[in-house]
């Protein structure tokens, strides 16, 4: 592992806070983040680029904006047949929501039960050579 040398973190400090004055407080924080969008956007134009004349192209970045803006123009669209896209994200969420409360109106019980029960305590131990994976913690 190479050290940072003095000389090194200083100038380093010197471009934070350059960074910092011409952005304002906070603002160093915002480079990385917009280099990544910059660098998908760029890989995404040179995809377009190349896929140019395959059958299943991908979309430029302009052609992607000129087609999303109906779209925006007709945000909140209340005829039939056009809903207008913030009431079908809203229509999405409300179907996640509804699946969400299904499962744990389900999951919770059943993990009490599970938790509780010594009748399905060795149930799982003997569901446990099929189903190796119960054990492992989701989240480390």
């Amino acid at each position: 592992m190479t050290s940072v040398t003095p000389i090194e973190k200083k100038k380093a400090n010197n471009v934070a806070k350059f960074i910092g004055k011409v952005l304002g407080r906070g603002g160093e924080n915002i480079i990385f983040p917009a280099l990544g969008f910059f660098v998908v956007l760029i890989i995404w134009s040179i995809i377009a680029k190349l896929t140019e004349s395959n059958l299943s192209k991908l979309p430029t970045i302009e052609k992607t904006i000129q087609d999303s803006i109906p779209y925006l123009q007709n945000f909140f669209s209340t005829t039939t047949g056009d809903e207008g896209i913030f009431f079908l994200t809203l229509y999405s969420l409300g179907r996640v929501a509804i699946g969400f409360a299904i499962a744990t109106i389900i999951a919770v019980p059943l993990g009490f039960w599970v938790g509780t029960s010594q009748k399905a305590s060795k149930a799982i131990k003997l569901a446990n050579p099929f189903l190796p994976w119960h054990g492992y913690p989701l989240a480390s």
